[in-house]
């Protein structure tokens, strides 16, 4: 069960956050991306890569595929980010996801017997530190029809713009179910 909670929070983590309002910011941007995460003692990862676009200002919608570091697991999530700006001056933002997918727990059938639906929500704030430099601080709840409950969890994320079209962050979280930080590192493309 910790390692599923591993794989879906890492997993999780590239899939919401990085959606960007205007400028550099994540919200409303389109992009494709990578991620590695762990938990803090470095004996469980996971992989992912994830896909964002902006359908309306104020409106994203994300795909992310994340598998454990034993390729027995493979998640599947697709979300919706709502998201408004707080400031008037497209500084900080809030967002809210509900979040969809499944967890399968024996790869290669993906889908078939093995698998749990996921579902949840999640609510956030995004905040520009800098011109290229963005802070954000997220709470999630998630729940499974076979797994049951994942907990809630707890994120910060720093993004940072290294180009115009490349992006770096770092996440750190904390699960209340597994009561276990993890800790997440991504690179993303805008197109």
């Amino acid at each position: 069960m910790k390692r599923i909670q591993t794989l879906f929070f890492a997993g999780l983590a590239s899939l919401t956050f990085a959606a960007g309002a205007s400028g550099d910011s994540l919200l409303g941007q389109r992009y494709v991306g990578l991620s590695i995460g762990s938990d803090f003692d470095f004996d469980e990862a996971s992989y992912g890569i994830e896909f964002n676009s902006n359908l309306h200002r104020g409106l994203d919608l994300g795909l992310d595929l994340a598998s454990s570091d034993d390729g027995d697991r493979i998640m599947a999530t697709l979300d919706l980010t709502f998201y408004r700006d707080l400031t008037g001056g497209q500084r900080s933002f809030a967002y809210f996801s509900p979040i969809a997918g499944y967890v399968d727990l024996d790869y290669p059938s993906l889908f078939e017997d093995s698998n749990s639906f996921l579902y949840g929500a999640k609510v956030g704030i995004e905040h520009q530190l800098t011109d290229r430099t963005n802070l954000d601080l997220s709470t999630a709840y998630i729940d499974t029809d076979e797994l049951g409950d994942l907990g809630v969890t707890f994120g910060v994320e720093i993004n940072r713009w290294l180009t115009d079209s490349i992006n770096a962050g770092v996440e750190i979280s904390y699960n209340s179910e597994a009561e276990d930080e993890a800790i997440s590192l991504f690179g993303r493309w805008r197109f």
